[in-house]
């Protein structure tokens, strides 16, 4: 809790906290070197991905640009629900160097991921001069239970790396405020392309450079101009936000399947926001229960509206009111909203309500608020500040060993799946992948058991699919499986792959009294333009 003077022992201190907090980091992450592939989006968009799995070749850059398909290289339509070239390319590079051993791909994720905890550490150090209120941030963002998710996934490479570019144009901008240069002004501006071709999220960047500035201005650490000066110095930054919103817009419609379902409605989407940011609150203070997919909020709508609503009030009007004497409170609320704007329904971003990766940089405004108000009640009670130093540390102990237990539900598919049963005993989707999982492995009982549930809960047409697959592997129940793959496809119409299998019995004239040529061979027409991607067992979409 020391100013960042520039003396010799304040820069041993500020290099012992970054060096604590990145420690920590390593500690946290240590075992992730060791973790697999998971199911959920991994063989999609790697392992059976040929623009990714072949290593780095002009045909994996065109596609990661493009999505143009060279024709005898077909990819899963999930591969292009998002466009994220860069991010593409880098898991490219990873198999060109280290082929499709899933350890150099954790450890890329893992470095990106400290790299960015330093940048945000060097950011905050240098908007408030405070030792702590930096090192605070930069823990939160870097060992809350919430990063297990952008870190320990694979797929999730989006995230740490252009959360890492984001982190640098923040800092090249600050460091040109301060210095001025053009070099570093282009820099900047080059850097935020970047990262919007990391991840297409990363276009709020304009806001948050805008914010900081607010910031600068109000504490009277540089000299920003007038709000129409900022505003033309940013209208670099603006030009390439509108131009990288546009093309991740138009490969989207271009390439992504439409949505479908009233979840994916506007309004829909519009009246699910309170929530979410409840949601996003309550997993920050109580980080519990965390998983890959939340299907839907987890407490009643009306009153979960209510009380969202209510909150989010009565902190927006405390936080306006104090502005002046505690502008800390502002500044770390708007810095989160800014975070979360691309993901709060405004655009379809998937089926899941929420994401703890959504919260990657967002965290960094909430932690910035509390610990930079605790600085100023030291400053104005400097008895008070053993028992909060006592209370950091108790928090940030436990706060590590916490993501430590969130990093090992992804080191490996069964882990994962497990967690998700743990967290959502109520999903049926949950079940039907473990299912499916403890089937791959060769636990058919277990299996069976697992999608049992899954039907019972409802609502997961391949629960009976994977079923059906089950009991007739031996193929002395076709009438059986005949039934449970027609249960299939009276919950999904349009289920390709139960078309097939069910097809594939009725032609069989081994399958006895379900024998019926005809009908087996219009669904598997059917079946065979319909289905689309790999069988069903336990996948997500990417975004």
């Amino acid at each position: 809790m020391t100013d960042a003077a520039k003396t010799p022992a304040a820069n041993r201190l500020a290099l012992a906290a970054l060096l604590a907090v990145l420690a920590g980091g390593m500690w946290t992450f240590r075992d992730v070197g060791r973790f697999d592939y998971v199911a959920f989006d991994d063989p999609a968009l790697v392992t059976n991905n040929p623009y990714v799995n072949r290593g780095l070749t002009g045909d994996s850059i065109a596609w990661a640009f493009t999505f143009r398909k060279a024709a005898d290289l077909p990819a899963e339509p999930m591969a292009s629900e998002l466009w994220a070239p860069l991010s593409f390319v880098s898991l490219a590079l990873d198999v060109e160097l280290g082929g499709l051993n899933p350890a150099l791909h954790h450890r890329v994720n893992l470095c990106l991921h400290l790299l960015s905890t330093a940048l945000v550490y060097l950011l905050f150090l240098r908007l408030t001069g405070r030792v702590f209120v930096a090192w605070a941030v930069a823990a939160v963002f870097c060992f809350h239970p919430m990063r297990a998710e952008s870190v320990a996934w694979i797929s999730e490479r989006k995230d740490v790396l252009s959360g890492l570019l984001v982190m640098a144009t923040l800092n090249l901008y600050l460091w040109w405020r301060t210095r001025g240069g053009r070099g570093l002004w282009w820099a900047a501006v080059a850097t935020f392309a970047l990262a919007c071709l990391a991840k297409p999220a990363a276009v709020v960047a304009p806001l948050l450079l805008v914010w900081v500035d607010a910031w600068l201005g109000l504490n009277g650490r540089t000299d920003v101009g007038t709000p129409l000066r900022q505003l033309r110095e940013k209208a670099a930054f603006f030009a390439v936000m509108a131009a990288m919103a546009a093309l991740a817009l138009a490969m989207k419609l271009a390439h992504a399947p439409a949505p479908d379902g009233a979840g994916a409605s506007l309004p829909g989407r519009l009246l699910e926001m309170p929530m979410a940011l409840l949601f996003y609150l309550e997993r920050t203070v109580l980080p519990k229960y965390l998983f890959a997919s939340y299907g839907r909020y987890p407490h009643p709508f009306l009153i979960g509206s209510l009380v969202a609503v209510a909150v989010i009030a009565l902190a927006s009007y405390g936080a306006w009111r104090v502005r002046k004497r505690y502008p800390e409170w502002l500044f770390g609320s708007v810095w989160f909203l800014i975070c979360l704007l691309p993901v709060l329904g405004f655009a379809y971003v998937g089926p899941s309500f929420t994401a703890d990766r959504y919260t990657y940089l967002a965290h960094c405004g909430l932690a910035f608020a509390v610990s930079h108000a605790m600085t100023r009640l030291i400053d104005r009670e400097p008895r008070w500040r053993p028992a909060l130093v006592f209370l950091v540390a108790a928090y940030f102990v436990p706060l590590a060993g916490w993501c430590h237990a969130a990093v090992a539900n992804w080191r490996d598919s069964g882990s994962l799946f497990l967690q998700g049963i743990e967290a959502q005993p109520g999903s049926a989707k949950n079940w039907n992948n473990m299912g499916a999982w403890a089937i791959g492995q060769g636990d058919a009982r277990r299996g069976a058991q697992c999608l049992e549930r899954a039907i019972a809960i409802g609502g997961e047409p391949d629960a009976f699919y994977n079923l059906a697959r089950l009991i007739n592997s031996d193929g002395r129940r076709p009438a059986d499986a005949a039934a449970l793959l027609r249960r299939c496809l009276a919950d999904d119409p349009g289920h390709g792959w139960a078309m097939v299998e069910l097809g594939t019995l009725l032609t069989d004239r081994e399958s006895g009294e379900i024998y019926d040529p005809e009908e087996g061979r219009a669904l598997i027409e059917k079946g065979e333009d319909l289905k689309g991607g790999p069988p069903p067992g336990g996948a997500m979409g990417s975004r």
